[in-house]
């Protein structure tokens, strides 16, 4: 999980908006125990505490369940079998709520089809129509859920069409130098805040919609599109 108890952060990590490269600036390790977790399946008469998907429960003989990309109820319930900082459950709760929070918010149609064409690397029939339905997409929850059920939590909300000021807020709120606050000319991005998993190569994301696929983003992320007042620009028609 993006928590560091020493600078007081909690990051709710929204996929797709330049969260990794946040992650490494930030100094949070990728090793295993911060990523992912030995947990056992559970369903049953808890199942309405946990609005992500089935519980989990530590065990030692169990699978493992993804520690990423979690909103911060997720994150209050699940730190029960992952988290021990105070001695009991409401106050390790009432810490972890007194944090700051911050997460990055990404246009909806952009964001969608920057997570199409990772998944279309591993299957190169895949349409963008059937990416985008409920019913057939091979991308988690976690990945497809509203990004307000994130950002609702958060103290600080920037957004990835403005990742290099709205992160250097993050770093002045939390103490964090900003060493090269200046990219070399020409360059986008600074050299100590690599954007690990951008692509340069492909088309502006209007390319990719016809009206179908358009409507389908307008339907699916309509709280996040009013909520944060994105729009559609379509340089594809003019």
């Amino acid at each position: 999980m993006p928590i560091d108890f020493d600078k007081n952060f909690i990051f709710l990590h929204i996929p797709k908006t330049g969260g990794s490269s946040i992650i490494s600036y930030l100094g949070i390790p990728k090793d295993h125990g911060h990523m992912r977790g030995s947990a056992t399946v559970v369903r049953g008469r808890h199942a309405s505490s946990w609005t992500g998907g089935p519980l989990v429960t530590p065990d030692s003989n169990s699978e493992e369940t993804w520690l990423q990309h979690l909103t911060l109820g997720e994150i209050l319930y699940i730190s029960r079998f992952y988290i021990k900082i105070a001695p009991t459950f409401e106050q390790q709760t009432k810490i972890l709520q007194n944090m700051f929070k911050f997460c990055f918010v990404r246009n909806p149609w952009d964001r969608a089809v920057s997570d199409y064409l990772w998944y279309k690397r591993l299957d190169e029939e895949l349409s963008f129509e059937k990416f985008l339905s409920p019913w057939s997409s091979p991308s988690p929850w976690c990945h497809r859920r509203p990004q307000i059920d994130f950002a609702k939590d958060a103290t600080f909300v920037g957004r990835y069409e403005n990742l290099i000021s709205d992160f250097k807020v993050v770093c002045y709120l939390l103490k964090i130098p900003w060493f090269r606050p200046w990219a070399p000319p020409g360059a986008l991005i600074p050299e100590n805040f690599p954007h690990e998993k951008k692509s340069d190569s492909r088309k502006h994301y209007s390319y990719y919609y016809n009206n179908t696929t358009k409507a389908m983003i307008e339907t699916l992320y309509s709280r996040d599109i009013e909520f944060f007042n994105y729009k559609f620009e379509d340089l594809k028609n003019g």
